[in-house]
């Protein structure tokens, strides 16, 4: 099936559109190695701040149940705005352990709804309520679906997944240090 055009941006991006890098990086929430690269990933950006755009693409792994819900509240969170999404993102991998599997054997979505509305509101959304409708809307559950279908149409299966200028780098993971990264991107520029 092929993917519709999307009404709003794919991912969130960041940077100089016409850049000579293009990067793109794919993240599930409730990952722990996508927790170990985020905060290397956001340095990177910020070492590459004319030379490279970045496009986040939150995705979720079949085993992490509580990644739907969480990146559907990091979709309604941002409003298409990429520096409110990094916000969110990394208030929920500093909090991941509060999301994980065995913590919510035996509760219920209705309580992940009031977790993650409770995140948003540590974030600055002062209205719970009205954030869990968000989270429920056919509106983001529909744009909470592009980036995962963008995913799986480019083979992504596991995060952290990362491409340049439209490949895959396989040798850049979650254990890769700014530099990895760095003799990369210099090679490409």
């Amino acid at each position: 099936m092929p993917i519709p055009i999307p009404s709003s941006p794919a991912g969130f991006s960041t940077g100089e559109i016409n850049a000579d890098l293009h990067i793109d990086i794919f993240l599930d929430i409730q990952c722990p190695f996508s927790k170990k690269a985020w905060p290397i990933v956001l340095k990177v950006r910020e070492l590459y701040p004319d030379n490279a755009y970045f496009t986040f693409y939150p995705m979720t792994l079949p085993n992490h149940r509580q990644s739907w819900d969480a990146t559907k509240a990091a979709v309604a969170f941002s409003q298409n705005n990429t520096e409110a999404f990094i916000q969110f993102f990394n208030y929920l991998y500093k909090h991941q352990n509060q999301l994980q599997n065995d913590v919510f054997e035996k509760r219920t979505q209705v309580e992940l709804y009031e977790l993650l509305a409770q995140f948003a509101s540590d974030c600055g959304d002062r209205q719970p309520e009205d954030f869990i409708k968000k989270i429920k809307s056919e509106e983001i559950y529909q744009a909470t679906k592009i980036p995962l279908r963008i995913a799986y149409s480019r083979g992504v299966w596991s995060t952290p997944t990362f491409f340049i200028n439209e490949a895959e780098v396989t040798e850049l993971s979650s254990s890769s240090s700014v530099e990895d990264w760095q003799k990369i991107l210099n090679g490409l520029l």
